[in-house]
């Protein structure tokens, strides 16, 4: 029906078939040159070629519109062309301007719809791209559609967030890749400028729900991100999180947040975000105070992942970190750095729980009361699990390394958040400390303590204060309570307790235990030149003398002792005074005795009340394996006694030699010209062979030989070859 304005409107009847087979053998073109339409202030402008030939129509149509709005394009678009598009377009698009707009539609013979080429510019658009999301606003740009394909660029616009402020989304490519599917997808190459909060508001909620089974909401951190990714949906009425395809990268500057670690503020230069259906990731070098790490957090999507997320990376392990967490270790007691694995998970309602794992390489630890040093140079392990927020703690410390291995550790803090307790069930230390020990803070600017629960301790071998402790001239206090401390071997204290106090010199301060298990001493240490001295002393020398195996039974009697380290390792100058001790039972001398026919005071040692001696007193070396005698000697109203030679306790062998003086309260008027414990007659002796039965050896020439001349019958002392 053809009606110009009236002038023609009647039916017009044709044979179709009869059409073809004319145009056939007359085909014909019909050109429309340059026209111009009007409706209102819009102006229409275009040409138009149309040709029947043999095999079909074949035309062309291009218009073109300075400017027009909205819906303006919608009342000349026809709702049957391009239908879908057309729909989404009247359904989403709420405000548009559109410039120099340009259409082209050319048809040919067999294709199945016209091919399509448009363009234009646009600006003050306000449009739904997704129905969950808020709305772009203000944008302006270009767009095109060319086949089945339609490309829109926005060079500028914003989206209001849902908090945060506004998404610059300029640079935004929105595209369909097929108009003509249903339904057709939409696909998003998103670009967009914000802050932080506006980014993570933006896929907080649906259809992304990035946070909702997060611990923490869009508030999370401050700072700036630049976003870009590709998001692909179907143009449905609802879309679901598994109609989206997306993946998202970003880059995230100046941030801070004090929500991920309760108690800490992270702060970061720039992070990088990574975005798709399985989680969300950002990564990058941060710091949590002024502790330095390096890592991601990630937190995976999905109902089993509820209010999980995982901070994974490297740890910079230096004082800042400690400072950072508030573990106020003891001054000095570690300087440099070195890396550690880290793992911190971060779970809803609980403290953040941590692990952290180290080689220790670069890192120096330092701690004189225990006598420990590791440099920086060398390697060891650390492992630390525990928790983070305003009151730390740490439930597993294990260290090793240059010596140390220290297990069962655990860290408290007290209220305030200062360094209360670092424990560890087992501590060995080298060859001469396994038990365990504590160092306890006691308050802001005083020395730790150091507390020792039990094991055992060898005092010959240790160096307590060798490793610089870093503590000034504060004093550390020690208190022991040991199962056994070794002074040297065959020579220990059981049971034993003590207050010491270690200072940049060394060890002093007071002890007390029970040698060999049952002999009860006393003692002090102090520091000496080489290393520690000793004093001990007990009110029943018999009991001491019979725990160290020297005599058999002895009784009564106050004893002295004093030890002091030489250069040579694990050795001490000694000596040893007693004073009115009785022996009851000593074989080797019941049987010099024999030797030398004195059966009266063999009666009275086993018999009686036991052989008397007023004064005994000797000068030793002790070195390891070996104990030299080098001026021994007894003194008591029935007999004299002087040893000097070498006990061989490696080898269990003695020999040793002396002089034997009976009747020694008549014969001491001999010492004029004698040594001390000998008379002025004397047999000398020999003691040799197996400690246990050694061989005894009596000259008898040696009764007549005077005090001053008995050296010729004395060969040179065996600790002295």
């Amino acid at each position: 029906r053809i009606a110009p304005e009236g002038v023609f409107d009647a039916p017009l009847v044709f044979d179709q078939a009869a059409v073809d087979a004319k145009l056939r053998l007359n085909p014909f073109t019909l050109e429309v040159g340059q026209f111009d339409l009007a409706q209102g202030d819009l102006w229409l402008r275009g040409k138009g070629r149309a040709e029947a030939g043999p095999e079909g129509w074949t035309a062309a149509l291009d218009l073109s519109v300075d400017e027009m709005t909205i819906s303006e394009l919608l009342a000349l678009w026809p709702p049957a062309v391009i239908a879908k598009t057309r729909t989404w377009m009247a359904e989403n698009i709420h405000e548009a301007t559109y410039h120099d707009l340009d259409v082209a539609l050319r048809f040919a013979p067999g294709q199945a719809r016209p091919v399509l080429a448009m363009d234009w510019a646009f600006d003050g658009l306000d449009m739904r791209y997704m129905k969950a999301l808020p709305e772009l606003e203000g944008g302006h740009g270009y767009g095109a559609i060319f086949g089945s394909a339609m490309t829109v660029t926005v060079e500028g616009g914003k989206i209001e967030a849902p908090s945060g402020g506004a998404l610059d989304v300029a640079g935004t490519v929105l595209r369909i890749p097929d108009i003509y599917v249903k339904p057709a997808r939409l696909e998003v190459g998103l670009k967009t400028r914000s802050t932080v909060e506006a980014g993570l508001a933006m896929v907080a909620g649906p259809p992304f729900n990035a946070l909702r089974e997060s611990t923490f909401g869009a508030d999370v951190a401050e700072g700036q991100a630049e976003l870009r990714g590709q998001i692909g949906f179907p143009l449905i009425p609802k879309v679901m999180f598994e109609d989206v395809n997306f993946l998202l990268n970003g880059r995230l500057s100046n941030v801070r947040s004090d929500q991920l670690m309760v108690g800490q503020v992270l702060s970061a230069d720039q992070l990088t975000l990574t975005m798709d259906p399985s989680g969300l990731s950002i990564a990058g070098a941060a710091r949590v105070g002024t502790a330095q790490m390096s890592g991601q957090w990630r937190k995976n999507f999905g109902p089993e992942h509820k209010g999980k997320s995982d901070i994974t990376g490297q740890a910079r392990i230096n004082q800042a970190l400690f400072d950072t967490f508030n573990i106020s270790l003891p001054k000095g007691m570690v300087s440099g750095e070195t890396d550690a694995a880290l793992a911190v998970a971060l779970r809803k309602g609980q403290a953040p729980a941590f692990e952290m794992s180290s080689d220790l390489s670069g890192l120096r630890l330092s701690f004189a009361p225990v006598g420990y040093g590791k440099p920086a140079g060398t390697r060891g392990s650390l492992t630390l699990k525990g928790t983070a927020g305003p009151r730390p703690e740490i439930t597993e410390f294990t260290l090793s390394g240059a010596g140390l291995t220290a297990t069962g550790g655990r860290v408290t803090m007290t209220p305030a958040g200062q360094f209360d307790r670092l424990s560890f069930g087992r501590v060995r230390l080298n060859n001469w400390f396994d038990g365990p020990l504590a160092v306890i803070g006691q308050g802001v600017g005083n020395p730790v303590k150091v507390e020792i629960g039990g094991g055992t301790l060898d005092l010959s071998r240790a160096r307590f204060g060798s490793a610089g402790s870093g503590q000034g001239a504060g004093s550390v206090p020690i208190e022991a309570q040991l199962d056994r401390l070794v002074i040297s071997e065959g020579l220990s204290l059981d049971g034993f307790s003590a207050k010491l106090a270690t200072r940049s010199a060394g060890v002093t301060g007071s002890f007390r235990g029970r040698l060999n298990g049952t002999a009860e001493m006393t003692g002090t240490l102090r520091p000496g030149v080489y290393g520690p001295t000793i004093t001990a002393s007990s009110q029943d020398a018999g009991a001491v003398v019979t725990a160290t195996g020297v005599l058999e039974r002895a009784s009564g009697g106050v004893l002295n002792l004093s030890l002091t380290a030489l250069p040579e390792e694990d050795s001490f100058d000694g000596r040893v005074t007693i004073e009115d001790i009785r022996v009851q039972s000593a074989p080797s001398l019941a049987e010099l005795l024999s030797a030398i026919s004195v059966v009266g005071m063999i009666e009275q040692m086993t018999g009686g009340g036991g052989l008397l001696f007023t004064h005994a007193q000797s000068d030793f070396v002790l070195k390891p394996g070996r104990l030299t005698v080098k001026a021994g000697s007894a003194e008591g109203p029935s007999l004299g006694i002087t040893m000097e030679g070498l006990y061989d306790s490696a080898a269990g062998t003695l020999d040793m030699q002396g002089v034997v003086s009976p009747i020694y309260f008549v014969n001491a008027l001999g010492q004029v010209v004698a040594r001390k414990g000998e008379g002025l007659f004397g047999f000398t002796y020999t003691l040799k062979g197996d400690a246990k039965d050694p061989s005894v050896g009596v000259n008898p020439l040696s009764l007549f030989t005077p005090g001053a001349l008995r050296d010729i019958f004395r060969k040179k002392p065996a600790g002295d070859q």
